[in-house]
């Protein structure tokens, strides 16, 4: 009777379709900072106040459609698997910094060495996951951490340290 089941060749256009209507309602409000993928949003805001009314708001709008995990913090934010915070920078240039966001709930069930693909499929997927953990991490330190963790975590997977090193720029 009421939306749409998942899966579904529509659900994430009718998903969009529908928020962006939303959206519109609430439209006297405008943050510092606003980007929505689908249905999650990550809003910066002039206050801890302004954040609660935007979310009245979004809440009042159609009773079934509700902001479900909110988090409101003053330092930090995470919009999927990257952590918006603010750092030294933020205090000297006004800059927030970027790191990578993992699940406490992660696996990291990485594409196993010793399956039937290609042999350059594994390179191409260490290397591209090293080149988005630089892209988004603007911090050197903060970078060369994920970097280590996924160092152990393919080695605990089955990859040989030799073959890694070859890919990792230490």
């Amino acid at each position: 009777l009421q939306g749409t089941a998942m899966g579904t060749p529509l659900a994430i256009p009718f998903a969009c379709l529908f928020v962006v209507e939303l959206e519109h309602r609430i439209s006297s409000f405008t943050p510092i900072y606003y980007k929505r993928y689908i249905d999650d949003i990550f809003m910066i805001t002039t206050s801890k106040e302004e954040a609660e009314l935007f979310i009245n708001r979004f809440n009042s709008v159609v009773p079934t459609i509700r902001c479900g995990s909110v988090t409101i913090d003053f330092t930090t934010g995470i919009f999927f698997d990257i952590e918006v915070y603010k750092a030294s920078r933020f205090c000297t240039a006004n800059l927030l910094d970027v790191r990578i966001y993992q699940k406490v709930q992660n696996r990291y069930l990485y594409l196993a060495p010793n399956s039937f693909h290609r042999r350059d499929i594994f390179k191409s997927t260490i290397i591209s996951e090293l080149n988005r953990y630089r892209l988004c991490c603007s911090n050197d330190v903060e970078f060369f951490s994920i970097k280590c963790l996924f160092f152990q975590r393919l080695v605990a997977r089955g990859y040989n340290p030799d073959y890694l090193i070859s890919l990792f720029p230490f």
